[in-house]
């Protein structure tokens, strides 16, 4: 799937595939833990603002058609039909199946977060028979993410920015997290949708940063349990680094796990101003913020990209 907002070039480290990663297999022999029944049911919740141009492919990761029928309760069931799930094919000889139900076993639940887009963003989501809605009536991440996960019915809360893609096995990954390792939540290994020489540099260093210093930006797909989340109080009602500071509570509450395929993001964030003027000024702000400056005060200078 190519992204709408043409601010994707491609990753540099995965083979081009026309097969969504939701429909793909999660559980091919030599990749380990395969998603299963009886495993943890996701809620994806998905903030957005004005994300006309990424989030009818975002939704398309999970198998949702924005040209379908309406009046979905966000449940993505096998195939759409609500039967038993699994694969509709076997293997084939390069190890993937021709194709899986998007929800494998009717357990991932996809839910919008708006926070008043103008760009038609609402409507297309609508269109989308396997996504729900919620219009919380307050813009702000914190709050959406928050109001997404008390919509939600998920036992575990995946977080995903509309401009992210998950990996492959993505299922699989968390729920071998959260059943086989007992962590309370996790992230997975960033990359950016650019083959230019600085955001490779950009990609070594944010992973460096978090996997050995343990800092988390929302664009690595944190995801944790309900009742994690329930016992932290949900992210801190903060306008910037609301992401940072939830990790910081869930490595507290159990480990924050990191899950060593990368989630994929549009290189747009870092093209609106440059890489390396991003790079400064997230810097910057990160370290105004480590010395208690108000996040309200910093999030004049962060702005809105998603």
């Amino acid at each position: 799937m190519k992204p709408l907002s043409g601010h994707w070039n491609g990753p540099s480290d995965k083979p081009a595939s026309s097969t969504p990663a939701s429909l793909r297999d999660h559980g091919t022999p030599g990749h380990g833990y395969a998603y299963r029944a009886g495993d943890p049911r996701i809620s994806v919740i998905i903030p957005t603002l004005n994300e006309a141009s990424t989030i009818e492919d975002c939704l398309g990761q999970f198998g949702c058609d924005p040209r379908g029928s309406s009046g979905a309760t966000g449940w993505v069931e096998p195939g759409g039909r609500g039967d038993s799930g699994g694969s509709s094919g076997p293997a084939g000889q390069d190890g993937s199946i021709e194709r899986e139900s998007p929800g494998g076993t009717g357990s991932l639940e996809i839910l919008v977060v708006d926070g008043g887009s103008e760009d038609g963003t609402p409507e297309i989501v609508r269109s989308c028979p396997w996504a729900r809605l919620i219009e919380p009536g307050t813009r702000g991440r914190a709050v959406q993410m928050n109001a997404g996960a008390a919509a939600s019915s998920g036992d575990v809360l995946l977080f995903l920015h509309a401009d992210t893609r998950l990996p492959v096995r993505w299922r699989a990954l968390v729920a071998e997290s959260i059943c086989v390792r007992g962590k309370a939540g996790g992230r997975f290994r960033f990359d950016i949708a650019h083959a230019k020489r600085i955001y490779r540099w950009i990609v070594g260093g944010t992973n460096f940063r978090s996997r050995f210093l343990g800092i988390t930006y929302g664009d690595q797909a944190i995801y944790t349990t309900r009742k994690a989340f329930e016992a932290l109080g949900g992210y801190p009602g903060i306008p910037v680094f609301e992401d940072s500071r939830f990790a910081d509570l869930l490595k507290k509450a159990g480990g924050l796990d990191w899950i060593d395929e990368a989630v994929l993001t549009s290189a747009r964030r870092w093209e609106r101003r440059g890489p390396v003027r991003t790079l400064l000024l997230t810097w910057l702000l990160w370290l105004a913020y480590t010395l208690f400056i108000p996040p309200r005060f910093l999030a004049r200078f962060y702005g809105v990209v998603r």
